[in-house]
């Protein structure tokens, strides 16, 4: 949509006007991809370098996951308390 957006508004205009608006639509891109991309090596460092796989660190893994979208202090705060506390009693049922 952004791409979109970004050729509408420039579509009457010049060449170099929507030659701006893409590589301004490109910089905002990269930004995001970037997050992106930092997540996704993220969590595969969790899941497979650091040993152990999904049962040794599912909660990191679900914690990494939602960071980005909760901040830190409530992942940290409020939400890792409860993941470790649902895991510890799930290992000791399982």
């Amino acid at each position: 949509m952004k791409l979109a957006d970004a050729i509408l508004q420039s579509s009457s205009a010049s060449l170099q006007e929507l030659d701006d608006s893409i590589w301004g639509f490109e910089s905002d891109m990269f930004v995001r991809a970037k997050k992106t991309s930092q997540l996704t090596c993220d969590m595969k460092d969790i899941m497979f370098v650091d040993g152990g796989g999904p049962r040794k660190n599912v909660e990191s893994y679900l914690l990494r996951a939602v960071r980005d979208e909760l901040g830190w202090v409530v992942t940290t705060g409020l939400v890792a308390p409860l993941v470790y506390a649902y895991f510890f009693v799930f290992r000791c049922i399982w």
